[in-house]
């Protein structure tokens, strides 16, 4: 451990750190809380009024990357259900519509995601360069969804794949649409227990917690279910396509801003390397790893000490007296504060000393060289002179005879 690069663990633990709170506390959290308000605001309204609003404020979440799905297809269940029972349709009509709408928003927002930021972004360096458009994954993933028909393998991965980095690789890759839509129509298998874990929570009757509880349960497990099946079936394709991955042509663009970030990242590493790191940043670093670590530990493994439970068909007014900031119990606003804390250290850190190590003439120093390697490797070696090779033997000779 004496021999590690402090520097890029602790960098690393940040980040995870990060990513652990915005998954437990801005999604699990306040995309629920958001959609109750949601469901309020709508109570009176007409069937289609709250269709409008639930397919627009359903659009809108899943452009966001963090957002998964399951939290519209349960508000769904609760406002729908609720406005069409008020309007005298019967639960199980009820249902159905909310289902098909759910499916609808979903289809909708992957048409957005692939065509309207993923098809424009496959111009972008930057964005080819973070896909991974030339790493062999990806190359088999592109192989996969391009496929005729609907393998196990397209389907899960466009079913159980992450939504909006799916529709938006779909994009960058630019896959015709409308495959790409049948593939994930069998979303309605997660679709269904979801809004109807929504519906179960609005209806009146001894059994409707359990129910609700046991359809969200077999939404999760429907979820982790396609997302395995996907993982397997993309290895098991990237061993048996091995030859075709091989021959899809690389993005020699991305591949040279590769080698530069490669170089880039290796004298980074150098320059920022722990025993050259001064002892007020090494603090600022260390002490940014302890307050997420601890944000993390207590919002993950002590929610309910954090957070009050609510629901999405919980009313503000009534669970948290009119005020959404009494979710938060005083705990979870000190991980708050201390993850607020953490990532201005860290901020500090990159923008106030790590990144200002590898400076623009390092980087055009970097580029010269690469550049020169690149156009050495693309010229013929220089022919042998005849010459040479009676020199070589003439050298062979001799040294056979000295030995």
């Amino acid at each position: 451990m004496q021999k590690w690069n402090w520097t890029r663990v602790l960098f690393f633990a940040t980040v995870a750190g990060l990513a652990n709170v915005a998954v437990v506390v801005v999604v699990a959290k306040f995309t629920v809380l958001l959609m109750s308000y949601v469901v309020v605001a709508c109570e009176e309204l007409s069937v289609l009024a709250a269709t409008m609003v639930i397919v627009g404020v359903g659009l809108f979440l899943f452009l966001l990357p963090p957002v998964p799905g399951a939290p519209i297809y349960l508000a769904a269940g609760v406002l729908l259900v609720a406005v069409t029972r008020s309007n005298g349709w019967p639960v199980i009509i009820g249902i159905l519509y909310t289902a098909s709408v759910s499916l609808g928003i979903k289809l909708a927002a992957c048409t957005m995601q692939q065509k309207l930021i993923g098809e424009p972004l496959a111009r972008s360096l930057w964005v080819r360069k973070t896909v991974g458009i030339n790493s062999d994954i990806i190359r088999c993933t592109r192989i996969v969804l391009a496929d005729k028909g609907f393998s196990m393998g397209k389907v899960a991965l466009l079913v159980g794949g992450p939504d909006w980095p799916t529709s938006v690789l779909c994009g960058i890759l630019k896959l015709p649409l409308l495959p790409v839509l049948l593939g994930t129509t069998p979303v309605w298998l997660l679709i269904w227990p979801t809004c109807l874990g929504g519906a179960f929570l609005i209806i009146d009757e001894p059994t409707s917690q359990v129910l609700s509880t046991i359809f969200v349960g077999l939404a999760a497990l429907v979820q982790s279910g396609s997302i395995i099946v996907a993982a397997v079936q993309l290895r098991a394709e990237q061993s048996r396509r091995k030859e075709a991955i091989d021959a899809l042509p690389i993005d020699e663009e991305v591949r040279a801003a590769g080698e530069l970030d490669k170089a880039k990242s290796r004298l980074a590493l150098e320059k920022t390397h722990w025993a050259k790191v001064p002892k007020k940043w090494r603090v600022a670093l260390v002490l940014d790893v302890v307050l997420l670590t601890f944000a993390c530990w207590v919002t993950t493994c002590y929610p309910s000490a954090c957070f009050r439970d609510f629901a999405v068909n919980d009313r503000v007014s009534k669970r948290l007296q009119g005020n959404w900031t009494r979710i938060i119990k005083p705990l979870g606003l000190v991980a708050l504060v201390a993850t607020l804390a953490a990532s201005a250290l860290f901020v500090a850190f990159e923008f106030g000393w790590a990144r200002r190590q590898v400076t623009q003439a390092d980087v055009d120093e970097l580029n010269v060289e690469l550049t020169k390697t690149r156009d050495a490797g693309r010229q013929p070696p220089p022919p042998r002179d005849p010459d040479d090779d009676d020199d070589d033997d003439l050298g062979a000779d001799d040294a056979s005879h000295g030995g």
